[in-house]
């Protein structure tokens, strides 16, 4: 899972209704149909239905936490600026200011949980312990900082952002003397909204396309003279070799392809579609042509767990494109929530300056417990760079303004956690092989 880096949000505004309404699918609706079938969102479990009755108040809240979000973001994306720092360090910072917990309350805990800490070392176990119970007075910190940023910036609400009657250019908040708009306000909660659109119509699209299938599997036995499950074990099980998932995924997608085209199945709901975003690729490391058709961007935290799970599927999958793809890793270390991340930045954009940067990233991927300067000296080292001039740029105002772009660039993408992945400008929800090598594809058709 992606280490998240986390705003407090600050209630500013309260909730009022908006025209979502008919964004929600009626019982009557046709979700997909073939040859002696219809499938209506009647037809689906009531769980799914209820989920998408559910949809315009999960859009209002959204919008409402977003508010909140934008407002605590916005002051601290000021303040950062003002003391030239990026909101990663200053939340550092804020926090750090917290004093560890009485070694008292932590042995009563640790004993407590000694059980459940068994896997770590002693020392390890009382740091969990410790992180635990510092938890709460950090975010209280945090949450105390923006309330006094807010103040100091004089952050004030303006039209409600779920009103009915609001118009792209009505301000719905100023901050140190700088209205928001309505249409900047929806391109900030675009993304979020675009989410949770494309999960409901997700659910109802892969419930009715199951549905339709079960329904033609029957129709299909029946016309052979055989039971449901001598057709599928048929077309499916006694086809299997290896017996992997993905080879039954295959044997599935096969089977299903075929009952859709010869029953003239059709899956009638739409997803929405995504927002795109303008991502600036410049100056940045890269694999593939400058000119490829697909441009994939990682924003990575080299001390992230998840990131160094995803960078090799994507290089990999981009590998199946040559001359089509290309692969740009952009900076964005976890400043609040990761100590190493920022030299570990600095030091991989050291080896960029040499044309070394994926085999540097690399190493650091591999050795995400071992990322303290003398650390990193030595991947160099390892790497063959030049020492001096390594440590030199590692050390460059020009290489920490290098870092600090991409953070400031992604801060205004609304970036909360890595790795975040965007495909032509379009933020990937999930990040898979299957989920890539598809957005490439889509990418390279248009």
């Amino acid at each position: 899972m992606a280490k998240l880096y986390i705003l407090i949000p600050v209630l500013i505004a309260a909730a009022a209704l908006s025209p979502f309404e008919g964004l929600a699918q009626a019982p009557n609706d046709v979700l997909a149909k073939a040859t002696g079938h219809v499938v209506r969102v009647g037809n689906l479990r009531d769980d799914l239905q209820a989920a998408s009755e559910k949809l315009p108040e999960e859009l209002r809240s959204a919008r409402a936490a977003a508010f909140d979000r934008m407002m605590a973001e916005r002051v601290l994306q000021i303040e950062a600026r003002k003391q030239n720092t990026t909101v990663g360090r200053l939340l550092a910072s804020t926090r750090s200011k917290i004093a560890d917990p009485p070694a008292a309350e932590v042995t009563k805990l640790y004993d407590a949980n000694r059980t459940s800490l068994s896997t770590y070392s002693e020392a390890e176990g009382r740091q969990i312990v410790i992180d635990y119970l510092r938890q709460k007075p950090e975010q209280e910190a945090v949450s105390a900082l923006i309330l006094e940023l807010q103040t100091k910036y004089k952050a004030t609400a303006g039209k409600n952002v779920n009103s009915a009657e609001l118009k792209p250019a009505e301000v719905v908040a100023t901050i140190d003397g700088k209205t928001i708009t309505a249409a900047e306000f929806d391109r900030y909660v675009e993304f979020d909204l675009y989410e949770l659109r494309a999960d409901n119509a997700e659910r109802l699209r892969d419930a009715a396309a199951e549905m339709l299938l079960q329904k033609l599997i029957s129709d299909e036995a029946a016309a052979e003279k055989i039971d449901a499950g001598a057709l599928i074990a048929r077309e499916i099980t006694s086809k299997m070799k290896d017996y992997s998932d993905e080879e039954r995924f295959a044997l599935e997608a096969t089977f299903r392809n075929r009952l859709f085209q010869k029953y003239k199945a059709e899956i009638l709901l739409d997803l929405p579609r995504p927002p795109v975003f303008n991502i600036d690729t410049a100056n940045s490391a890269a694999v593939g042509p400058a000119d490829a058709k697909a441009v994939i961007v990682m924003f990575s935290d080299l001390q992230c767990s998840a990131c160094a799970a995803a960078h090799p599927i994507i290089k990999s999958v981009v590998a199946e494109f040559p001359n089509k793809a290309r692969f740009v890793v952009r900076n964005f270390p976890l400043e609040g929530i990761h100590k190493n991340a920022r030299n570990a930045s600095l030091a991989a954009r050291a080896a960029f300056n040499q044309g070394k940067f994926f085999e540097f990233a690399e190493i650091l991927y591999k050795n995400q417990n071992r990322l303290d300067a003398d650390s990193l000296a030595e991947y160099a080292k390892q790497l063959g760079l030049n020492e001096k001039q390594f440590d030199a740029d590692f050390r460059s105002e020009k290489t920490a303004a290098d870092i600090d772009r991409d953070i400031w660039d992604g801060e205004m993408l609304q970036i909360s956690g890595t790795p975040t992945v965007y495909v032509n400008g379009i933020r990937m929800r999930r990040i898979s092989a299957i989920s890539l090598r598809n957005a490439i594809e889509t990418a390279l058709s248009h």
